[in-house]
């Protein structure tokens, strides 16, 4: 082959050599439209980054085929998607992350004075005895009522934060409660006191008493002062009978 004749063909070469250079390596490319909602989450495709939410990411239609997308946001469960294949030269493929919120808790302590009382969360949503902790509490604000029989409801609003444990404290008011003491006597007639306050004379009912022991005294004429406690119990009558005695060896009278 003469140097004449070889020369167009090492044109043709060249000129193929630059054509092959021109073209793009891995050939065309083809999009993923990739949205969340909520928007703002970043992306990777095949661990790289591409951008936040609303982004398109592009592929060569020519390169390996599947692709993984994962969007992520914070205060959000991750989310990825493997694709398979790869889209056309020019094509857009629409990929959208519905992301779910991580669900955030927290704590609620309870004590109260005294103790052993029910406390309850959220009006039944869980109920536990005084000293104890209300686990895995939502973050957000919550209502807790702590009773206990003989005291008044306590009622109260906290608020829960992520990883954090919250304090109720219930110091609990007695509720007031009453009874009353009937008090007979023989004979009738006696000065009737309660507690040194008077009552008026036997037979006699004495009502709003304070649950509790209160002395009671009889005074009469011609008979032994009488004195002896009783108990008052909520919402009762204490019933008393008391017969009286003469003095052995008075050595007083009345005027």
């Amino acid at each position: 082959l003469s140097l004449h004749d070889a020369l167009p063909i090492f044109a043709m070469i060249e000129i193929a050599s630059a054509a092959v250079a021109m073209q793009p390596i891995g050939g065309e490319e083809g999009y993923y439209d990739i949205t969340s909602s909520p928007s703002g989450a970043a992306v990777t495709v095949d661990s790289t980054p591409v951008g936040n939410t609303p982004t398109t990411a592009s592929v060569f239609v020519t390169g390996t085929p599947g692709h993984t997308i994962a969007v992520n946001l914070a205060g959000y469960q991750p989310w990825s998607q493997y694709v398979a294949g790869n889209p056309a030269a020019g094509q857009h493929i629409p990929v959208h992350a519905s992301l779910v919120p991580v669900v955030q808790t927290g704590n609620i302590y309870v004590n109260s004075n005294p103790a052993g009382a029910s406390a309850i969360l959220d009006d039944g949503y869980d109920q536990l005895t005084t000293p104890g902790t209300f686990n895995a509490v939502p973050v957000g604000w919550h209502n807790v009522q702590v009773s206990k029989s003989g005291y008044q409801l306590y009622s109260t609003d906290i608020e829960v934060k992520p990883g954090a444990t919250s304090n109720v404290y219930a110091s609990l008011v007695q509720t007031k409660q009453y009874g009353s003491i009937s008090v007979s006597s023989n004979p009738t007639g006696a000065s009737l006191y309660v507690d040194t306050i008077y009552q008026g004379v036997t037979n006699q009912i004495v009502g709003n008493l304070a649950v509790g022991t209160h002395t009671v005294t009889l005074k009469k004429s011609g008979y032994q002062d009488y004195s002896q406690t009783a108990t008052v119990n909520n919402a009762q009558t204490t019933y008393l009978s008391i017969p009286l005695s003469p003095p052995t060896s008075p050595t007083t009278g009345d005027l």
